[in-house]
């Protein structure tokens, strides 16, 4: 007890994830072939950081992307 976790939780439904073609496994997880993310949940240290495939921060990581991405622009023109 009390020993950091990580791992990763696969939505075993999404359609990039056979379970009736086992070799091919690693290669859709990873390349996402057919679509789609299949992975649903992600723990850190114990801690969600995915949860139903959404990071807690990613709207404002986008918004921080967008707006830096807005400056680099400007400055190019």
């Amino acid at each position: 007890m009390g020993q950091r976790a990580d791992f990763v939780v696969i939505d075993r439904d999404a359609p990039n994830v056979d379970q009736n073609n086992q070799r091919q496994l690693l290669s859709a997880l990873v390349f996402c072939e057919h679509g789609g993310n299949p992975v649903r949940d992600v723990f850190v240290g114990g801690n969600k950081v995915i949860d139903n495939g959404q990071h807690a921060l990613q709207v404002n990581a986008l918004h921080d992307y967008r707006a830096a991405l807005a400056v680099l622009l400007k400055e190019a023109v």
